[in-house]
């Protein structure tokens, strides 16, 4: 799938059913979900191999698990997932937030961005509340140097492995003022 938008629409199923994605989008680019509303058993959106410039704006979950991407890597020959960004979104009553789901094995070339806006753009003075980084565990060898946490307007609570720290490299400026 390229070059597709999905907007305005609802997705329900009873919190309680297994295998219940509200989407699951995969090998695809160019995709966007806007201002949707997604409550099932599993995953609000799923995200699988190959998903590359996908942006998921104003969306609500709630219950499931939230968003996820993966498993990757689990079976041979998968694609990378580049340029995920999610933004302005709402999760009521789910198991996780944003979680990725990558298995230790084959290197390759992985490389993601989730940028995490919990107010609207007007106020993005005030600070994202009830974030929290758990067992984090993200590597990258490459040119660019080893994989960096930012944070911008949040005081995340962190528990378990961070790796890299929580919050530990600057944010340039032209990245907050669009996130």
């Amino acid at each position: 799938m390229q070059k597709i938008t999905f907007k305005h629409f609802t997705v329900s199923a009873p919190g309680e059913s297994p295998n219940t994605d509200g989407i699951h989008i995969g090998r695809s680019d160019w995709v966007n979900v806007l201002n949707t509303e997604i409550k099932t058993g599993d995953d609000c959106v799923s995200i699988g191999d190959g998903s590359k410039n996908l942006v998921i704006n104003g969306v609500t979950c709630g219950p499931g698990h939230g968003i996820s991407i993966g498993s990757l890597e689990l079976f041979k020959n998968e694609e990378p997932v580049d340029g995920v960004t999610v933004k302005n979104f709402t999760l009521t009553n789910t198991s996780n937030g944003v979680r990725i789901k990558s298995l230790p094995g084959v290197v390759r070339t992985f490389t993601l961005r989730i940028l995490l806006s919990c107010q609207d753009y007007l106020q993005r003075t005030l600070p994202c509340e009830n974030l929290e980084l758990v067992d984090i565990e993200i590597t990258h060898s490459g040119p660019t140097g080893p994989a960096v946490s930012q944070c911008s307007n949040v005081k995340p609570k962190v528990s378990g492995k961070q790796n890299p720290a929580a919050c530990s490299a600057l944010v340039p400026t032209n990245l907050a003022r669009t996130a």
